[in-house]
């Protein structure tokens, strides 16, 4: 019975022993836990966020200055030079005009148009001098020029046809007279065939230029020479009967 007793207050006390062991480890994991929770919380501090800045940009225009203008500088006054005299111009005299020649009218009949030949006849023109202003400067009078024979058409020896009667104009009995302003060349050939003025009938002006166009002439003479000159041709529609 006596060892039994002794074994267990062996056993007990070893029991009371393991249970202060354990109450104080117990006691001392509370306490390190406890200066944890303790030293994180005095070393934590409220974060703080930095405050936004708001910003304003402005753009700023530099103030124009106003430009000076400037006054224009006075151009210089240039002496008036003396002016020349001046010199009177000798005039020449103006050149005589072409004379236009008016020839005989051709008188154009429906019955006996390709019987009639022209007679010769020869005429002098007489050159107009335009009226020229007194000249103030003595100059040289002019060297008188030879008058000029104007251009034939009706000699014999040319053999002209007259112009053909057109037959609407015969039955419409249409009549008139056309001129013809000619420009003969030197070999005696027509050059241009113009209507100086007409009969009123298309009809009547065509077919006497178409006609003279086939003509021959006599050309114009100046002191014996042959020149290129304008000559009028006078073609006279009738209708006889």
């Amino acid at each position: 019975m006596v060892g039994i007793i002794q074994v267990d207050l062996v056993y007990f006390s070893s029991n009371s022993e393991n249970k202060r062991l354990s109450y104080s480890m117990l006691g001392l994991v509370l306490i390190a836990h406890t200066g944890l929770l303790l030293a994180l919380a005095s070393y934590q501090k409220p974060i703080q966020l930095a405050e936004e800045k708001s910003m304003q940009i402005s753009l700023i225009t530099p103030e124009s200055k106003p430009e000076k203008i400037e006054a224009p500088k006075p151009l210089p006054v240039q002496p008036k030079s003396a002016q020349e005299p001046v010199k009177p111009k000798a005039t020449t005299p103006p050149k005589k005009p072409e004379p236009q020649l008016v020839a005989n009218t051709r008188e154009i009949t429906p019955a006996t148009a390709s019987e009639q030949k022209p007679e010769a006849q020869t005429e002098t023109p007489q050159a107009i001098e335009p009226q020229q202003e007194p000249v103030k400067l003595s100059q040289a009078s002019p060297k008188e020029e030879p008058p000029i024979e104007q251009p034939r058409f009706n000699a014999d020896y040319l053999d002209n046809p007259s112009p053909a009667y057109p037959a609407l104009s015969r039955k419409l009995h249409e009549e008139g007279r056309v001129l013809l302003r000619v420009h003969v060349e030197v070999g005696g050939q027509p050059s241009q065939v113009n209507i100086h003025k007409s009969s009123g009938f298309s009809r009547l002006d065509e077919r006497a230029a178409d006609t003279v166009r086939q003509w021959k002439f006599v050309p114009a003479r100046q002191g014996g020479q042959p020149v290129a000159a304008w000559v009028i041709v006078p073609i006279q529609f009738n209708l006889k009967g």
